[in-house]
């Protein structure tokens, strides 16, 4: 079978741009880079986040982490509570990139 362009809705360069501003608002709104970490939601979301991420160490300079959202995350979060099992977590601001 074969593929069919019927447009472009952006080219690389204009979404390399659009991922720029993504991340200067994302720092601009959590007040810097510190203590922020991305989670990709999984599929889409991870190569997103983590491309946002690259680009936010362009602004300051500092990695910025970035990780994955899964519903086995979720069923495992809620497994703990059930239990009363609760875990310190090191504070993060997080950005979810869905």
């Amino acid at each position: 079978m074969r593929i069919v362009e019927k447009s472009q809705l952006m080219s690389a360069p204009e979404i390399d741009r659009t991922l720029q501003r993504l991340a200067h608002e994302i720092v601009e709104k959590s007040g810097g880079t510190k203590n922020l970490a991305l989670i990709g939601i999984v599929r889409r979301g991870v190569p997103l986040a983590q491309r946002i991420a690259q680009a936010m160490r362009g602004i300051d300079g500092v990695e910025v982490p970035s990780g994955y959202w899964t519903l086995r995350c979720t069923a495992m979060i809620f497994r703990k509570l059930r239990h009363r099992r609760y875990c310190a977590l090191q504070t993060f601001r997080l950005a979810l990139i869905t």
